[in-house]
């Protein structure tokens, strides 16, 4: 009688662990096997005392051209088809509410209103830096963001329509080796 209460309570240990274990590996397995895709953004640095320093990733355009309306509801969970253009940059194309057999896509949330063409919520929102290097990033991007003829964008790898940010650049120069080499 006196084992239940100890079986119960390593149960409990093991689902705590478990859970938080789950999304490190998936989030691992997303770096290591998903391809890596490249969209427009624009990356202001704000603060937030409860989750540190980060750039906050808006995607330029975040609408699908090309949906059936009628299928979709608001704040559903579908698949966005990821195509990347001639340029190296990722749109976004066709929007269904499962998973496509093949080619690149990325899960996403329906806004709150749905109409032509289709508004996505992005899982990804958020690049994460150290809290020393965030206010440097910052400056480094408000700066050379004011040449517009030089574009900005988040690298991000997708693997069974998961994504993981794994760099923001400009004009190719990644904002991590700018900060540390100290470049302007």
């Amino acid at each position: 009688m006196k084992t239940l209460p100890w079986l119960l309570f390593a149960v409990m240990v093991l689902v705590q662990w478990a859970a938080p274990l789950h999304q490190v590996l998936q989030h691992e397995q997303v770096l290591a096997q998903g391809e890596l895709v490249r969209f427009k953004c624009q990356a202001p640095d704000p603060f937030d005392p409860l989750r540190g320093r980060y750039l906050n990733v808006a995607v330029e355009n975040t609408t699908a051209p090309e949906a059936d309306l009628k299928d979709l509801r608001e704040n559903q969970e579908v698949y966005a088809e990821v195509k990347v253009g001639a340029d190296g940059m990722a749109s976004f194309g066709r929007v269904t509410s499962t998973p496509p057999s093949e080619g690149l896509y990325l899960q996403c949330r329906l806004p709150g209103y749905i109409y032509s063409p289709v508004s996505l919520k992005l899982p990804f929102d958020r690049y994460y830096l150290n809290e020393d290097m965030a206010p440097a990033a910052d400056a480094w991007l408000a700066s050379v963001q004011r040449d517009r003829t030089k574009p900005t964008w988040v690298e991000v790898r997708l693997f069974q329509g998961k994504a993981v940010i794994v760099d923001i650049k400009h004009d190719g120069q990644s904002v991590k080796d700018a900060i540390r080499t100290g470049v302007q």
